[in-house]
């Protein structure tokens, strides 16, 4: 990589999302191998004790930053909302629910540094029950340009669950 850059994550959460999951989420998020500069985290409508629990656990590790909407407005608005927000040029988006591998932004920086005329950045992921280790499903997408226009016409090429 020829030098770290900064970059923010997007994160919405709302009260039916499990502490636990957000837990796994969240601490995946610290063994990065390249921290983010800031975890933009929109809590969308009101939340439960654990959740927000789990959030204060958090704060100052990754340096998270709490948007808080009155209502639940949907994942959408969140984002939107929560896009204001993020300082940096190149953010990382996540649900609540997912898992980082620990070198996840270090690949998807050195990939965005290496190509400056590739705007978006995309992966393949794994599906799972509960944890890593339960059955795992690689879920692939297309990776070429014009597999992508072509599968776009169709679906949404990014992995987002």
């Amino acid at each position: 990589m020829t030098k770290p850059s900064k970059f923010s994550v997007l994160m919405s959460v709302y009260w039916k999302e499990d502490p636990r999951h957000l837990f796994e989420c969240l601490d995946s998020l610290v063994k990065q191998t390249i921290p983010s500069d800031e975890l933009i985290l929109v809590e969308d409508g009101p939340l439960s004790e654990d959740l927000k629990f789990v959030i204060e656990e958090f704060r100052k590790p990754l340096r998270i930053q709490s948007i808080r909407l009155k209502k639940q407005s949907g994942l959408a608005t969140a984002l939107n909302t929560g896009l204001t927000y993020c300082r940096n040029e190149m953010i990382a988006r996540m649900d609540s629910d997912d898992i980082c591998l620990p070198n996840r932004f270090e690949l998807q920086l050195n990939f965005m540094q290496s190509h400056p005329d590739i705007a978006i950045c995309g992966g393949f992921i794994q599906e799972f029950k509960s944890g890593l280790d339960s059955s795992p499903r690689i879920r692939h997408l297309p990776l070429e340009h014009a597999e992508l226009l072509k599968f776009a016409k169709k679906r949404c090429p990014l992995s987002h669950m």
